[in-house]
């Protein structure tokens, strides 16, 4: 999966990059030191969906440990499919890679739609 370098940065800065590569991010594209750097915008509305996505992902991977028998177990098909959708999450809240180069309704809800799906499972 193509995707910017704010959520590939954010993605391996919660999973680290083995869980990135193993949800599809082509974090290769991107040297480690600066996957490794927060990253900074000029847009205040870009900046907030930006920062509501990261902490909505954080949130759903604090809800998802809190729902297994060993909070700490990184292997689980709950864990692995709560980082799919936090991909798609971040993926989301990052109006920089849409089509228009800015927020876009209709790829926002495509988006949306793609994101629930792996919400759900």
């Amino acid at each position: 999966m193509a995707i910017s370098l704010f959520a590939a940065k954010a993605i391996v800065q919660m999973y680290g990059l083995d869980m990135a590569r193993r949800q599809g991010v082509s974090v290769e594209s991107f040297p480690e030191h600066v996957l490794q750097q927060s990253t900074t915008d000029n847009s205040e509305l870009e900046a907030l969906a930006k920062e509501w996505g990261v902490n909505g992902a954080a949130f759903n991977k604090g809800m998802m440990s809190q729902m297994q028998q060993n909070p700490d177990d990184t292997t689980s098909d709950c864990y692995v499919d709560t980082a799919a959708s936090n991909v798609e999450l971040i993926v989301l809240s990052d109006f920089t890679a849409y089509t228009l180069g800015g927020f876009d309704a209709a790829t926002f809800f495509e988006l949306f739609k793609i994101w629930n799906i792996k919400y759900l499972q």
